[in-house]
């Protein structure tokens, strides 16, 4: 499942919404475009899940812990092109930010 760039003016962040679902990350494909500050806001809807935590390699370090029924934003000032893995930490809940310009 996909979801294309948000639109965006000026410096106002680029949204991107992900739900960790019994399915895993939805959309497990999101795309944003580089240069512009952005936010990927996680909302876990399902308790047993090895998502419960998210990792961002090349976009932040460590973990985020995702709580259950609440959305956790993650800001990440500016971006640049290239594709990045977003994952749980056991790396099995995966999904795909693409980045273009």
């Amino acid at each position: 499942m996909r979801s294309e760039s948000p639109a965006v003016t000026g410096n106002e962040p680029q949204v991107l919404r992900i739900r960790v679902t019994s399915q895993g990350f939805v959309p497990n494909q999101v795309t944003a475009r580089a240069g512009r500050p952005l936010r990927l806001v996680f909302l876990r809807e399902i308790e047993h899940t090895c998502a419960s935590e998210v990792r961002l390699p090349g976009l932040r370090p460590g973990t985020v812990s995702l709580t259950l029924g609440q959305e956790t934003p993650i800001d990440v000032p500016s971006v640049k092109p290239g594709s990045y893995v977003f994952s749980c930490p056991m790396n099995m809940v995966r999904g795909t930010l693409e980045v273009r310009q």
